[in-house]
């Protein structure tokens, strides 16, 4: 079933649950709506838009949300990396990018390379707010260090990354998505 059928069979309870639609498509907010959504984010979702989805639902429900101190920014999120056996936190905002190998995902920054039993899926749920992008099935790149893009035979990119010293691949896939997060379209 759609979301849609979904919260229609949800209506006629005497405490219907709080729905939120997360979809990539705009043009079903209307019908959500009329059945009594509390919100409707479409994708790419902001990480503060989320967070005020999570409030008005914690409101609703009558739950309590853990405090906030409001300094908590993407620049302050942590990954959890391995280092010589030691298990180690660095800070988003340090990642250069990420790549997938077997079935690892290393970590590299300006200085140093970490590993990371997190597959590279994972990594990029939870990373994407803070601006780690998927550009090719083997790697995330932080937006912020992109220095320069190259276009390539084929429709494809090689990044220069501050801070990294290969080259990194943007698959043809990857291109349009990476142009538009970028205002490049």
């Amino acid at each position: 079933v759609t979301g849609i059928q979904l919260a229609e069979g949800l209506k006629p309870p005497p405490h219907p649950p709080a729905i939120v639609f997360v979809t990539a498509f705009s043009h079903f907010a209307v019908k959500a709506f009329e059945l009594n959504a509390l919100d409707y984010l479409v994708k790419p979702v902001d990480q503060k838009r989320l967070l005020a989805t999570i409030c008005k639902v914690s409101e609703h429900i009558g739950a309590e949300l853990p405090p906030m101190t409001g300094a908590e920014t993407d620049e302050e999120q942590r990954v959890m990396v391995t280092k010589l056996g030691k298990k180690l936190f660095i800070m988003v905002r340090d990642i250069v990018y990420i790549m997938a190998k077997d079935d690892y995902s290393y970590l590299f920054t300006a200085d140093d390379r970490f590993l990371s039993t997190s597959s590279l899926t994972r990594l990029e749920s939870e990373l994407e707010p803070s601006g780690i992008f998927r550009v090719h099935r083997r790697y995330l790149v932080n937006l912020a260090r992109i220095q320069s893009l190259t276009l390539q035979s084929g429709g494809t990119l090689l990044l220069v990354l501050d801070g990294a010293e290969d080259e990194i691949p943007v698959s043809r896939r990857r291109v349009p998505a990476l142009k538009q997060i970028l205002g490049l379209t």
